[in-house]
């Protein structure tokens, strides 16, 4: 049985080897915080999932490790990745990250359509909430 230790430690996130053109890089599964951001930044205030510049750029940035499982790229390297690495590059690491965070176009999908406009915003800033019960 797995304690409470074993199910915090950061090794209890799903690791996998990402073969590149140019070599191969770890990658890691989202926390739930962190998978949570990630679509709160893809709905970044509307209802609809859009594609928010830098957001695949973090997220290679947040879940490259190491074989010890220690972030490779530090938060101020989105610029530089976006700039030094192919989009297909990116690509091939960021599907990486969601297929072991378990995101799916399904997921994507269910996501927005729990968003429903606030019927009574606060002071009329037409903020969301989030429908399904808490």
């Amino acid at each position: 049985m797995l304690t409470r230790d074993d199910l915090l430690s950061p090794a209890a996130l799903k690791r996998k080897r990402v073969k590149l053109r140019r070599g191969e890089v770890f990658v890691r599964e989202m926390t739930g915080a962190e998978r949570e951001n990630y679509f709160n930044e893809l709905l970044s205030g509307s209802d609809e999932i859009k594609m928010v510049p830098g957001v695949q750029a973090r997220l290679v940035c947040m879940c490259t490790v190491d074989e010890n499982m220690n972030q490779v790229f530090n938060d101020d390297d989105t610029d530089a990745i976006n700039r030094a690495m192919s989009g297909a590059m990116i690509q091939e690491i960021v599907l990486a990250i969601l297929a072991l965070s378990a995101v799916t176009e399904t997921d994507a999908e269910d996501i927005e359509s729990n968003f429903a406009p606030d019927p009574k915003p606060a002071h009329g800033s037409g903020s969301r909430k989030l429908s399904a019960a808490q």
